[in-house]
């Protein structure tokens, strides 16, 4: 299937670098001036992709932003798109904890050279969406807002506990680094169908596997039970933490789909309520990946999303 104008556009890509984050290479990309020091009132978006996402998907789902002219930057996280792997199958994504994906971040704003009196604004999707409040917690007072698209607040099985107790159990028998369905490749995420958990829209659904066409090597397969066992650990301490949560003072818009089934939804309604200034916006029948939604959806997200961007960003990004 050849995908429309609509959905792939020309691409313009950001200038692109890869930097040592500690364990492994970490590769980011920069859109407009980042660095500069002329305008320090202008924020700089912070865009912090989902699991097994990269640059240039973003490339494409974030034209709007660019559009309008804001400066952003942008990296792949570790063990995913073209940066370093904890295994010697690239396939597979690990982590041995989240931590390591906030020092990428924070090794990528020094070397973009992100000015510290800059503030930032975090985009974040599904992952990203709970490291982005992993992060506004980390850097505080630099972090003015956030946008988050489909938030994983906490992965979808539960209840947590007797999940986090399983994978206790599987981490004490060696099973950190095994693969979590123990194939090679699934086909199946190539075709469309009708009730995929990610979009109603074929052409959307498209667009990762035309990707994957084009470099094999931002694809990924599949992940360990080591990853999930970092998500629950993560989330259940702050994402899914009433405590935590109440002592969020960051801003927050929050787009949600009505059909989400890649997360829990029902922690994502609980944890979002709980947010001293969260927007909420849900869209109706949507499923997770909003920005790749029906246009209906995707025209709706962008405009309540820009609309939230200008009343932070003033007419500075203009």
């Amino acid at each position: 299937m050849t995908l429309s104008k609509r959905l792939m556009p020309q691409i313009a890509y950001a200038s692109l670098g890869l930097i040592n984050g500690g364990n492994m290479d970490i590769r980011y990309g920069i859109w407009g001036d980042v660095s500069s020091q002329k305008n320090r009132n202008k924020p700089v978006l912070v865009v912090l992709p989902g699991l097994s996402e990269f640059i240039e998907k973003y490339a494409i789902m974030i034209t709007p932003l660019l559009e309008a002219g804001h400066d952003a930057i942008i990296l792949d996280w570790p063990s995913q798109g073209l940066s370093g792997r904890y295994l010697d199958d690239r396939s597979i994504i690990h982590s041995p904890g989240f931590d390591d994906h906030l020092n990428a971040l924070i090794a990528v704003l020094d070397a973009a050279k992100v000015s510290p009196q800059r503030p930032l604004i975090l985009f974040g999707h599904s992952m990203g969406g709970h490291l982005a409040f992993l992060a506004a917690n980390r850097l505080r007072a630099r972090v003015k807002a956030m946008i988050v698209s489909a938030p994983m607040m906490l992965p979808p099985l539960t209840p947590p506990w007797y999940i986090r107790l399983k994978l206790w159990v599987l981490m004490r028998l060696g099973y950190a680094t095994k693969p979590i369905s123990g194939k090679t490749d699934h086909a199946h995420r190539y075709r469309f169908d009708a009730d995929n958990v990610l979009t109603r829209d074929e052409e959307g659904y498209q667009v990762m596997p035309r990707l994957w066409d084009e470099n094999k090597d931002l694809k990924t397969y599949d992940l360990t039970y080591g990853w999930l066992a970092a998500a629950y650990r993560s989330c259940v301490k702050t994402t899914a933490k009433a405590s935590w949560l109440r002592q969020c003072h960051v801003p927050v818009l929050t787009h949600i789909g009505g059909d989400e089934r890649l997360v829990s939804a029902d922690y994502q309604t609980w944890a979002l309520s709980l947010l001293p200034q969260a927007e909420v916006v849900t869209y109706s029948g949507a499923r997770h990946e909003l920005m790749l939604e029906l246009p209906d959806v995707r025209k709706a997200f962008w405009q309540s999303s820009l609309a939230f961007l200008d009343r932070y960003c003033g007419n500075e990004a203009q």
